[in-house]
């Protein structure tokens, strides 16, 4: 019996097929336009984490208790050596480290200063793990040389631009030292830097870890080991494993806890997805309940006779219902189809948005948007729309539920 209801509903949806096709194509346009904030969205969002993560984060970073709140010269690992010989015990799950000092110090050139932080970093083992080698726009990333005559520097563009910086120009870098005397040097720019985010341009600034060293005066102490994953999944595995072998003397933490802001601006993405998903399917859900409804009136002396002879008021219940699954079922296989065009016709590439470069450099995303598809939200896209269709279609199908035979038989 169930399977007479599901061939006539079906049959139906083609009775007027102008208007039935009207329906189906917004709610086509409704899944194509979700699914298209979807891949964008979080897109943009995964384009901001790990723009962040491969700039400078870094998946984990390691530091003494502490030094995450007051990040100060005195709190550098006493013993690097085995905090080290920890992460590297870990094996497989680890691409690669980067042993570090950081410090906030000072920028000076013949004609500004600003406030900076210094990183610095053995110069192969940074290359090889973050993005900043990648970014230089102007000359090259640190070669890991270093004399009393040669210090090198990497600068951000913005940076360079405000302190009037160009390549192999002097600047002065100046940043409390062990033992609370002030420590400083001067360095010549070999590379400048572009980031998506213009915050990273204005304030980080490269050295080579050993230069960092002397100029601060802790020896071979570091001040940060950034840890590179190669899978994303395996960020807490890994923290609890080191948090556990290295004890309370050390902090480990992921790029979320480094992060808290790019945390929350990825909430707020979603958030936001979510919502104008919401709107696009609530429109829909009218045009919908519309279709349904004139269908109902439509056919009220067909429905009449149908209870006349027997059929129970749930069945036509069930097969009001049904014509509307059909319609959102086609609806999203419509949205699916336009979506798959556009995305084999170049939109697969990344969506260009370089006349909002600038604004989109406020959120430390690139201009150009790379799809990211998640097949959850996709999963709840689709559940969404059926879920949405069938609350759409409960009240036509109460309407032609509750018909009294002999009433509707009269309808013309």
């Amino acid at each position: 019996m169930l399977g007479i209801y599901v061939k006539i509903a079906w049959r139906n949806i083609f009775r007027n097929r102008r208007r039935s096709f009207v329906v189906i194509g917004s709610v086509a346009v409704g899944v194509a336009g979700a699914i298209f904030m979807i891949l964008f969205m979080m897109g943009m969002a995964e384009q901001m984490v790990h723009a962040a993560i491969n700039s400078y984060l870094g998946h984990i970073q390691i530091h003494r208790t502490g030094f995450a709140d007051n990040p100060v010269v005195r709190l550098t690992m006493s013993d690097p050596d085995s905090v080290i010989g920890q992460v590297e015990r870990i094996g497989g799950r680890i691409q690669g480290y980067s042993p570090r000092i950081l410090t906030r110090g000072l920028a000076q050139s013949a004609t500004n200063s600003a406030g900076v932080q210094i990183i610095g970093v053995e110069a192969v083992r940074e290359s090889l793990l973050t993005s900043v080698a990648s970014r230089i726009v102007e000359g090259t990333f640190l070669t890991g040389e270093t004399s009393l005559r040669r210090k090198e520097v990497v600068v951000g563009d913005a940076l360079a631009q405000k302190l009037g910086l160009q390549l192999g120009r002097k600047v002065v870098l100046v940043a409390q030292a062990h033992g609370g005397d002030m420590g400083s040097g001067a360095f010549r720019v070999v590379g400048i830097f572009k980031m998506p985010s213009e915050d990273l341009n204005k304030a980080l600034v490269w050295i080579n870890l050993q230069d960092a060293q002397e100029m601060l005066g802790v020896g071979d102490g570091l001040s940060e080991v950034m840890v590179m994953l190669h899978k994303d999944d395996d960020l807490a595995a890994v923290q609890k494993a080191l948090a556990s072998e290295l004890g309370d003397e050390y902090e480990v933490r992921t790029w979320q806890d480094a992060s808290r802001e790019m945390v929350q601006m990825v909430e707020l993405f979603d958030v936001s997805t979510l919502i104008m998903m919401a709107v696009v399917f609530f429109a829909a859900a009218f045009g919908i309940v519309n279709t349904m409804l004139m269908s109902v009136f439509e056919r009220m002396r067909e429905f009449g006779i149908l209870r006349a002879i027997g059929t129970r008021p749930w069945a036509l219940f069930r097969m009001v219902i049904y014509e509307a699954m059909f319609i959102g079922f086609l609806g999203i296989a419509g949205g699916v189809v336009i979506i798959g065009i556009l995305y084999l016709a170049g939109l697969g590439k990344g969506l260009d948005l370089s006349v909002f470069a600038e604004s989109l450099a406020l959120f430390g995303s690139d201009a150009v948007i790379k799809p990211y598809f998640d097949v959850p939200m996709f999963i709840e896209t689709v559940v969404l729309v059926e879920v949405m269709t069938v609350l759409a279609s409960l009240w036509p199908a109460m309407r032609a539920s509750r018909l009294q035979p002999v009433e509707a038989i009269r309808q013309k």
